[in-house]
């Protein structure tokens, strides 16, 4: 019986955001080749999240966040240590600090995935591997490493992969019956949530009819409610709320269109399962959505309130069942799950 090598990976917060996703992919799929764990340091999950996965895979360190608590650390530490991993698999780059004293006890090999645009410091070096989830992301990524002439051997680029739902949209669009959706952390800094509202409220005037939905929790919800206010929609926008991945990916079987205006994203999940079932994607053109969509037959782009108003008119209102069928089978050529696990995989026998 050959010994199964261990991989283990440590995140702070299991919420339900694209990072989650990816990580849940791995500890799920993953298993055919090593005995793969999850640790979730902080208490402030997203039940939903955590339900796809097996509870037998995950400990729980229950910190609170933000807690200087040092028994939370040890407790920590002592869950590394029963476990015995080759691999640590981070998600953060703050949790490298953590490990480091670890590491050079154990002995573990340590990767550390991106999965935001500037989260990352100095520290990233004492990984093993470092991987970006984008070429604009890893391009971002190395940048920053050769000005400070640091060494970028360890740095590689994956692409994010999702599972290919057999559920498709079929939504004509109707100008008259316009249902749109928003995915994603209610955080209007990034997500600029506060943008498509805004400029609902003009579709609206002109389409009465115009529904838009927010899927997803965030500390910006009660500022977005008292905006749809403001902007005399609230009884079109509708918020909610997070569900669980195949559940929303079903739920988007049913909207004409999925809007997006972050300007800065590493990779952008959502809009890649939008697009693998058939769902149009109006987005603003920030440089890894472009990176992944933009030969994409139903991706446009938005840079203002007139050409968002523009594009719906005159282009999204065309979209043929043929091009819904495209967009499905470019989203499977490149960011089929099957191929991030296997990238992830060949890093681990490199390293192991």
């Amino acid at each position: 019986q050959l010994k199964r090598n261990k991989i283990t990976h440590l995140i702070w917060n299991f919420g339900n955001g694209g990072m989650e996703k990816v990580v849940s992919n791995l500890v799920k799929n993953n298993s055919k080749h090593y005995d793969v764990s999850l640790i979730v340091i902080n208490k402030e999950n997203d039940v939903n999240a955590l339900n796809s996965l097996n509870s037998k895979k995950i400990n729980f360190i229950k910190r609170k966040k933000g807690s200087k608590n040092i028994l939370k650390l040890f407790k920590l530490y002592f869950v590394i240590i029963k476990n015995k991993p080759n691999i640590i698999h981070v998600h953060y780059y703050d949790l490298i600090k953590i490990l480091k004293p670890l590491k050079m006890i154990l002995n573990f090999k340590m990767i550390l995935t991106i999965h935001g645009m500037n989260d990352f410091d100095n520290n990233i070096l004492h990984c093993d591997k470092i991987v970006t989830v984008s070429n604009t992301h890893y391009k971002h990524v190395k940048n920053f490493l050769i000005n400070r002439n640091l060494d970028i051997s360890k740095l590689s680029m994956v692409y994010n992969g999702i599972e290919i739902s057999k559920k498709r949209n079929d939504v004509a669009i109707d100008l008259n019956n316009l249902n749109l959706v928003c995915v994603g952390r209610l955080n209007h800094y990034q997500k600029r949530q506060d943008v498509i509202i805004k400029y609902f409220s003009r579709l609206q005037k002109k389409y009465s009819n115009s529904k838009l939905s927010f899927f997803g929790l965030g500390d910006s919800e009660s500022l977005l409610r008292e905006l749809t206010v403001k902007y005399n929609v609230s009884n079109n926008v509708y918020f909610r709320k997070s569900i669980g991945n195949k559940s929303l990916i079903k739920k988007l079987t049913n909207y004409s269109l999925m809007i997006s205006a972050s300007k800065e994203e590493t990779f952008g999940l959502n809009i890649v399962e939008s697009l693998s079932i058939g769902l149009p994607v109006l987005a603003f053109p920030a440089k890894s959505i472009k990176e992944i969509a933009d030969s994409n037959p139903i991706a446009f782009f938005f840079k203002d309130e007139k050409s968002f108003l523009n594009k719906i008119d005159n282009e999204i209102c065309n979209i043929t069942s043929d091009e819904k069928n495209r967009s499905i089978q470019t989203i499977k050529k490149t960011f089929h799950l099957n191929l991030m696990i296997s990238n992830y995989d060949k890093i681990y026998k490199k390293l192991i």
